[in-house]
């Protein structure tokens, strides 16, 4: 194994100064490479979708409702031919968010 990476994510600080500290204890060091976003938009889904729905912006509702009338389906890419224009995508989604991109196999 050359490398791995964990990556964890908690809304409270004092729990991800505990995971960090025994990761290290366990002999693993962060990254010198910004990996992550700055900030993690996070949602609780334990609402109802009608409550949760209430608590996004009005503009924000109507786009999620816009998917019904031009659906998107999730598939996996494994055509070769489309490799170069998917790490086109990915290095502009990752740029336009603060990222930074990383070469992937």
């Amino acid at each position: 194994m050359l490398r791995l990476d964990i990556e964890v994510f908690s809304p409270d600080e004092t729990r991800r100064g505990e995971i960090a500290r025994a990761l290290s204890n366990l002999g693993f060091r962060q990254s010198d490479l910004k990996l992550s976003y700055r900030d993690t938009v996070v949602i609780d889904l334990r609402p109802a979708e009608t409550e949760l729905l209430a608590s996004f912006h009005a503009t924000a509702r109507r786009h999620i409702r816009a998917v019904e009338k031009r659906p998107v389906r999730v598939e996996i890419v494994n055509d070769p031919a489309y490799a170069s224009r998917l790490g086109d995508l990915f290095r502009e989604s990752l740029v336009r968010s603060g990222g930074v991109p990383r070469p992937r196999d």
